[in-house]
């Protein structure tokens, strides 16, 4: 929707207008950088492959991960040569704010941005910030410093070339379905004395 301004042509053309002057860009030949190179980002990775992307993972802990065309230790090395940035964190301490002004000021000129991962883990005004001044092409977000509903005044839903959903990137029947059964299979297995999807402290 981003590279295509699917928003602003939909709203066009329910005004009688055409696609004049809103810009439409390709996926193919994009690198796309993820931020956290866990299972998620590496099955985005492996999807949008399909539309003749190149992948970086960023890990702190580089793993070789196949899904990635190329991991790196250096969040600097990654925001520089990707044209689209996708964030994959948990929200921790050492996360919170870690794209922030210095991170989006490092991307790469006409990039964009893209977090469904928490909400805190980029800076909210920081990122109001880069898209009212083109420091970012735009910018896609499902998840907020609180949950939805927003405050309708809240500066960041005002700026231009932004993407907002309340927090359904997981959402759909068929995923509430999927984790009803695993938490059932899960208490099952734990009622026979198995451990399974344990998290580790």
């Amino acid at each position: 929707d981003l590279l295509r301004s699917i928003p602003q042509t939909d709203r066009t053309c329910r005004q009688g207008g055409t696609r004049a002057g809103w810009p439409a860009r390709l996926l193919k030949g994009k690198t796309v950088g993820f931020v956290g190179a866990g299972r998620i980002a590496a099955r985005t990775a492996d999807l949008v492959r399909a539309f003749g992307t190149r992948s970086i993972g960023f890990r702190r802990h580089p793993a070789a991960d196949p899904a990635f065309d190329r991991e790196t230790d250096s969040l600097d090395e990654l925001l520089r040569e990707a044209d689209i940035v996708s964030v994959h964190t948990p929200l921790t301490s050492s996360t919170k704010h870690m794209i922030a002004d210095r991170e989006l000021a490092a991307m790469k000129p006409g990039s964009y941005l893209i977090n469904t991962a928490r909400g805190p883990v980029v800076d909210a005004q920081a990122l109001c910030r880069a898209l009212n001044d083109g420091t970012l092409a735009g910018a896609a977000i499902d998840v907020f410093d609180q949950e939805p509903p927003l405050d309708p005044e809240d500066p960041l839903l005002q700026a231009p070339n932004l993407i907002v959903t309340p927090h359904i990137g997981f959402y759909t029947e068929e995923s509430m379905d999927q984790r009803a059964k695993i938490v059932f299979d899960n208490l099952s297995q734990w009622l026979q004395g198995n451990w399974v999807n344990q998290v580790k402290p």
